[in-house]
């Protein structure tokens, strides 16, 4: 006799997608333990880092009670992005469009990752079948075709649960357990396989970067740096082989350094609680960054070195189909925690298990493998060397400005402009949830869900 719902998900890890996922999960229904490998003392202490939050984003993070104000007040509302040299100067910029954003549904924002981490806690908290296990160090992770999933903690510890959530970022230990069954799987078969494909994903593997936190009542301390205190702009340094973002993050200004020249002296980025001094990121050679940039990095005392390595996974959930991966884990998206949660609203039999996690893979892949190719070819365009890529990029940027200028004598070069930006922003992961059910979901159900 089958077993009876719902469903118990262990969630390793209590990042933003993880909170996210446990909510949703709990909210459709189902059963949630959330372990997180630090304490509860640490988790008060609060940490630095941002938190872009981009309208599709935005949309799902409603689901949340109180979202919009944590949004609101202590995060910024974005109203430009603007490109620049690393000597500073103004090469390209975007407006956003008030009533664009208006028909995408929500601002843009930047907000202190802490302040929505700790919101998103005390939503979870508010819901009975949600429960904590801090400090809680996940060692080894085991799924089986039938029988409990199991997840071991490095004091031995155990939690059991029908279903593993990935949510430990981007030294996911979920995942390696995932990829060793691939490579498994590989030998097996004599094989070997890159879900990649050709294209700009096959060109990067790792990317070496730190993020930094200064407070803007220390900026306010200095004339030169007031302007930014106020700033609703995001910003992009571009540098010769390594790239500065910058923007206010409420009471926060964070810089996002990538392929910082001096990474090289570090061997692994470090976990979200853990930092380094500062000095060991400044960008570029004392001469190639505006001075205003260095003084920046200078103010912040700690920074949080990172490694994203670009993990070519054939899909986010395990061969035993008992495991899932979401957010850094996979590949950097909230998306991830309201898919899982939205396509398990929809179980109700354990049949259904596989072709649910089937209908994940088939909405996540390729859309992850479209933000990751945005993601990554932005990247390599920031920092590109001097030649005539860069003038042929500077070249392009330069034209925003001329549109900025004159708009309505622009109206198709404007249109062009937008177009990639909104097809990553408008998309809608309940939407896509919700037609994949209509066209597949009920179906397989009333199939018996195999």
């Amino acid at each position: 006799m089958e077993k009876l719902l719902p469903l118990k998900f262990v969630v390793v890890g209590g990042s933003i997608a993880g909170l996210s996922a446990a909510y949703t999960l709990a909210r459709a229904g189902h059963q949630v333990v959330v372990l997180e490998a630090v304490t509860e003392a640490q988790l008060g202490i609060p940490h630095e880092g941002g938190v872009r939050v981009p309208p599709n984003m935005a949309r799902l993070m409603r689901a949340f009670p109180g979202v919009s104000s944590i949004l609101e007040e202590k995060g910024t509302k974005l109203t430009a992005l603007e490109f620049r040299t690393e000597t500073s100067k103004i090469e390209g910029a975007m407006s956003f469009d008030p009533q664009i954003m208006s028909d995408l549904g929500s601002e843009f924002y930047l907000v202190p990752y802490y302040d929505l981490c700790v919101h998103a806690r005390v939503q979870c908290d508010t819901q009975p079948n949600i429960s904590f296990r801090f400090g809680f160090k996940v060692r080894q992770v085991q799924t089986f075709e039938d029988g409990a999933s199991v997840v071991t903690s490095s004091e031995g510890e155990r939690e059991e649960g029908d279903i593993i959530v990935g949510a430990d970022g981007r030294n996911s230990v979920v995942r390696e357990f995932m990829m060793s069954q691939m490579r498994e799987d590989e030998d097996d078969q004599d094989s070997c396989s890159n879900s990649t494909g050709p294209g700009v994903l096959a060109l990067v593997r790792d990317i070496p970067g730190a993020s930094l936190s200064i407070k803007v009542s220390d900026m306010m301390e200095h004339e030169d740096l007031k302007t930014l205190t106020t700033s609703t702009t995001f910003t992009v340094w571009m540098g010769n082989g390594d790239a500065v973002t910058g923007g206010r993050h409420g009471d926060i200004y964070v810089l996002g350094l990538t392929k910082a020249k001096s990474l090289d002296a570090v061997d692994s980025d470090l976990d979200w609680h853990q930092s380094t001094p500062s000095s060991n990121f400044l960008p570029g050679a004392p001469t190639d960054y505006n001075p205003l940039v260095r003084k920046l990095v200078s103010l912040a005392d700690r920074a949080h070195p990172t490694m994203q390595v670009m993990h070519h996974l054939d899909g986010y959930v395990d061969m035993n189909e008992r495991a899932v991966l979401v957010g850094d884990a996979a590949h950097c998206s909230c998306e991830d925690a309201y898919t899982l949660g939205t396509l398990f609203s929809h179980l109700v039999s354990r049949s259904q298990i596989p072709s649910l996690l089937k209908g994940y893979n088939e909405l996540r892949m390729p859309r992850s493998k479209a933000c990751a190719t945005s993601e990554i070819s932005g990247m390599l365009n920031n920092q590109l060397p001097p030649g005539d890529h860069r003038t042929l990029r500077n070249k392009g940027l330069n034209h925003t400005l001329t549109i900025a200028n004159a708009p309505s004598e622009h109206a198709e070069d404007l249109a062009a402009l937008w177009q990639g930006w909104i097809t990553l922003t408008n998309y809608d992961a309940k939407d896509a949830v919700d037609e994949w059910w209509l066209n597949w979901g009920r179906h397989i159900q009333a199939l018996g869900g195999d």
